[in-house]
C-alpha cells in the first residue's frame, strides 16, 4: 500500500478551484518532485499533504492518517509526529542562536532541554552545520540558513518532509548543497521526500517527477523516465 494517496481530491478558494481531480501515490522512502509554473498549485498540494490545509473534497490519505476525516487537534497531531516543513524562507528567530532555532519543535513537544540539546545537534551535524550552532542567523550565508532550517524540520525524525522552492533563494552551489542533503536524507534515513519546484534541473535527485498545470496532475513520470533527465528536461521545458 502507498505511504501517500490521494484520490480526486480537490481544493476551492472561494469559487476558485486551486487543485481538480488530484490523483497521486508515492510510497515510503521515495522522494517525489513536483513541478509546473507559478499559480499551478504546487504550493497548495503540499499544504494539503502537510495538514496545513484542508482538502475541499476527495480522498487524502498518509501512512495511517485520512488527512479529509481529521479534525483540528488530530491534524496538530499528525504535523507534529508525522512531518517536516522547508520552505523557500528560512524563518529563523534572529534573537536565537542557531541550535536554540532548531530545537523549537522539540520544545513543541516537551522534550527537556538536554535532550533537546542533544538531537538539535545531532540534526546540524547531519547537515554540516554543528560547528556553527552557537551564532545567529545573522552570521550565516543564504545556504547555511537553509541547512540550519532543514535540520530544525529533521530534528523529530520525521517520516515525511516536505520541501517548498528549497533553493529557490540560493545561489547554485548552495543549491547542490541542499539537494545533496536531501538525498543523503532519503538514501540514508529512508526519509519519504516531497519537493515543489520550477527548477527543472533539481529533478536528477529524485526517483519520479509529477508535472502540475491549472491545479491539475497532468503526468507522472516513472523511475526509468526520470532517470533519463536530459530528455525529460526537454520534454518539461517545452
Amino acid at each position: 500500500m502507498a505511504f501517500i494517496e490521494c484520490r480526486d481530491v480537490w481544493k476551492y478558494y472561494g469559487d476558485y478551484p486551486a487543485l481538480r481531480e488530484v490523483d497521486l501515490t508515492i510510497n515510503e522512502g521515495e522522494f517525489h518532485c513536483v513541478i509546473g509554473p507559478s499559480g499551478s498549485g504546487k504550493t497548495t498540494l503540499l499544504s494539503l499533504i502537510g495538514g496545513l490545509d484542508r482538502v475541499s473534497k476527495g480522498y487524502l490519505r498518509v501512512g495511517s492518517y485520512e488527512l479529509h476525516n481529521l479534525g483540528d487537534s488530530e491534524l496538530d497531531e499528525y504535523r507534529n509526529k508525522y512531518v517536516g516543513f522547508v520552505f523557500q524562507l528560512f524563518y529563523l528567530i534572529p534573537r536565537m542562536n542557531v541550535v536554540e532555532n532548531v530545537e523549537l519543535p522539540l520544545i513543541a513537544r516537551g522534550v527537556g532541554l538536554r535532550e533537546r540539546r542533544k538531537l538539535a545537534l545531532e540534526a546540524l551535524e547531519a547537515v554540516g552545520m554543528r560547528d556553527k550552532a552557537y551564532r545567529k542567523p545573522s552570521q550565516l550565508s543564504g545556504g547555511e540558513q537553509q541547512r540550519v532550517a532543514i535540520a530544525r524540520a529533521i530534528v523529530t525524525r520525521p517520516r515525511l518532509l516536505l520541501a517548498d522552492e528549497p533553493t529557490g533563494n540560493l545561489d547554485s552551489k548552495s543549491a547542490v548543497n541542499v539537494m545533496e542533503i536531501f538525498r543523503r536524507l532519503n538514501h540514508e534515513l529512508g526519509m519519504t521526500i516531497i519537493m515543489v519546484t520550477h527548477n527543472l534541473e533539481l529533478i536528477r535527485y529524485c526517483h519520479r517527477v509529477s508535472r502540475i498545470s491549472d491545479g491539475r496532475i497532468t503526468r507522472t513520470y516513472s523511475v526509468s523516465e526520470a532517470k533519463n533527465y536530459d530528455e525529460l528536461i526537454r520534454e518539461l521545458a517545452e
